[in-house]
């Protein structure tokens, strides 16, 4: 008996040397005489010698071990490098066919195209026969007379007249309300007081000599004088033949000379406010004379502004013959 256990001892030793060598690992075995590969219990002392346990317990001096039995599970090692890529599978069959998709939404329109070339212009047609004349259509019934325009702007100032007939008589261009005063008219039942060359002492007079300053004098004669309308005189006249010295009425508003240098004669404008129930309402215009001419003219025209607003308009050519002084 004492020889068994020595040598199951040692085999048990030898056993558990090899475990130790192999660091302990738990995955050893060791087999003797056919039995079974454990784990197998023992007692191991401090210098690794392995003794059988005596009824279950280990010796004084050792503890108990496992011998070949599992351990426990090591830390995982690194991961290996990826093998080469398989060859490529044989293709599957084909899978039935889906359904149909739900209709998408109508693309935008497309940019128009370009506009095509003109056709050929067509042949022209043959001319057609002329048609009958139709008849003459009856004559329309005449329209009724139209209302009366109202009364044009005054018009310019003509040019100087032609030379006046040799006994130097007046014109004069009149309307119903409106008409200036003569000569003949100064003590006639007008009570007129000018519309005539006068001298300086008021009397008329039908000729001046060069160098000597007389008046024209107009007078406006109304039947129906504006009780706030206006009144204007315009004087036109050569100046080859006089020199305008100015005028006697001092409430007058009167415009400058003319500026074209007496291209189309001299002319002046005065406009009186003062006309209500001034019948006729006179105003001198003084003129030296320049060159003998025994026809020379002063053309006045007058314009009246009535209170309703008509506007109306008169004129008179006086002349008189400038004559040599001395």
């Amino acid at each position: 008996m004492k020889r068994f256990m020595n040598r199951k001892v040692l085999t048990v030793g030898l056993a558990a040397g090899l475990v130790i060598g192999l660091g302990g690992a738990a995955a050893a075995s060791a087999k003797y005489g056919g039995q079974p590969s454990g784990p197998y219990k023992a007692c191991v002392n401090q210098q690794g010698i392995i003794y059988g346990a005596v009824n279950g317990a280990c010796p004084r001096g050792t503890y108990g071990v496992t011998i070949n039995s599992q351990g426990p599970q090591g830390p995982q090692g690194a991961t290996g490098a990826t093998g080469a890529t398989g060859k490529t599978g044989l293709t599957g069959a084909t899978g039935a066919t889906g359904l149909t998709g739900a209709t998408g939404a109508a693309g935008a329109n497309g940019k128009n195209g370009a506009t095509g070339l003109t056709g050929l212009t067509g042949l022209t047609g043959a001319t057609g026969l002329t048609g009958l004349t139709g008849l003459t259509g009856l004559t329309g019934l005449t329209g009724a007379t139209g209302a009366t325009g109202a009364t044009g702007a005054t018009g310019a100032t003509g040019s100087t007249g032609a030379t006046g007939p040799a006994e130097l008589e007046s014109w004069l261009t009149c309307v119903p309300t409106l008409c200036l005063a003569t000569a003949a008219d100064e003590n006639g039942e007008n009570g007129a007081g000018g519309g005539w060359f006068g001298s300086a002492s008021g009397n008329p007079i039908t000729s001046m000599p060069v160098g000597e300053t007389d008046s024209v004098v107009a007078a406006a004669i109304m039947t129906n004088p504006p009780e706030s309308g206006t009144l204007s005189y315009t004087l036109t006249w050569n100046p080859v033949d006089f020199s305008y010295q100015g005028h006697g009425d001092t409430s007058a508003t009167c415009s400058t000379l003319s500026p074209d240098g007496g291209a189309n004669g001299d002319f002046v404008t005065c406009t009186y406010t003062d006309v209500e129930s001034q019948s006729p309402k006179s105003d001198g215009f003084n003129f030296t004379a320049l060159t003998v001419n025994p026809s020379a003219l002063v053309t006045v025209t007058a314009v009246v502004t009535e209170d309703s607003g008509v506007v109306v308009q008169a004129s008179g050519t006086f002349p008189i013959a400038i004559v040599a002084a001395g």
